[in-house]
């Protein structure tokens, strides 16, 4: 991303738009976290908590500077999310929806996060024991639509990690255990699936068709991040998680920080979408 882009973003955030000096605050501030590789806590909007790794590029960063205000889609989905309810965070990264939604379904739910990356997954284990969440089953793991074994492209930026299937790639990475999720769901013998997020980096559309089988008993609700590179990437069409939610019978909306749900007719370039049951 260019220098403009990131301005264009940061002057675009409903952060940055609320409170723009408490945000710039917040980045300075993380910026010396980085500079002195000081780990950083915030807390989450319904109690919960994160210790944030001193990492300039990524996730880390967002949370940080966003706090409450990091994706309008957490702020749809947590106040839904009830008591014995079961949800699923893949692409878990540092925890932010892990935590957040263990707390909304409570003791008598149940959360399923799956995060391939070591060190990240280190990171979210961290933050899941920080919270005491005794209701959290981690996976150090990728989804697909296949189980086996594959090649984590690793990126400077921990959140922009990548799964890749080829005969030679060129970067670093480590070999990750891939599972579907419809054969976890069915070993843990789960008995309701109320909700997905997803952010794969272009895998998306795999993590789905994994899945197929818990969508179409369970009909959840699906946040993914749509990312047609990533997806074209792995050999996939751009709009294929779009398309494979749609022939499922979904319909798809955007989720706006202050006019609510706004119905979605194409796929749009990029950013997360929210897909419901028809």
């Amino acid at each position: 991303m260019t220098l403009g882009a990131k301005i264009r973003y940061l002057k675009g955030h409903p952060a940055f738009r609320r409170a723009p000096a408490l945000t710039l605050a917040r980045l300075s501030a993380w910026r010396i976290h980085c500079a002195l590789n000081l780990a950083g806590n915030i807390k989450l909007p319904n109690g919960g908590r994160l210790r944030l790794p001193a990492e300039w590029k990524g996730v880390a960063k967002l949370l940080y500077a966003f706090r409450s205000n990091y994706e309008p889609e957490l702020h749809y989905l947590i106040p839904r999310l009830q008591p014995g309810m079961v949800f699923v965070d893949v692409g878990a990264a540092y925890g932010v929806y892990t935590v957040a939604a263990a707390r909304a379904v409570g003791p008598a739910g149940l959360v399923l996060a799956f995060e391939p990356a070591l060190n990240t997954f280190g990171a979210l284990t961290r933050n899941v024991e920080l919270n005491g969440l005794a209701n959290v089953r981690l996976f150090c793991c990728a989804l697909a639509d296949r189980s086996g074994r594959t090649l984590l492209l690793h990126n400077a930026d921990p959140s922009r990690n990548r799964i890749y299937y080829g005969e030679a790639c060129a970067g670093e990475g480590e070999m990750v255990v891939v599972e579907t999720l419809d054969q976890i769901l069915e070993d843990l013998q789960a008995p309701r699936l109320d909700a997905i997020k997803i952010d794969t980096e272009g895998a998306e559309a795999l993590v789905l068709v994994g899945a197929r089988r818990s969508l179409e008993r369970f009909r959840p609700a699906v946040v993914f991040e749509v990312n047609p590179d990533g997806a074209l990437a792995l050999g996939l069409q751009g709009t294929a998680a779009w398309g494979f939610l749609a022939m499922l019978r979904y319909g798809f909306f955007k989720v706006h920080p202050t006019e609510g749900l706004i119905k979605l007719d194409e796929q749009p370039s990029g950013g997360n979408v929210l897909a419901l049951p028809l």
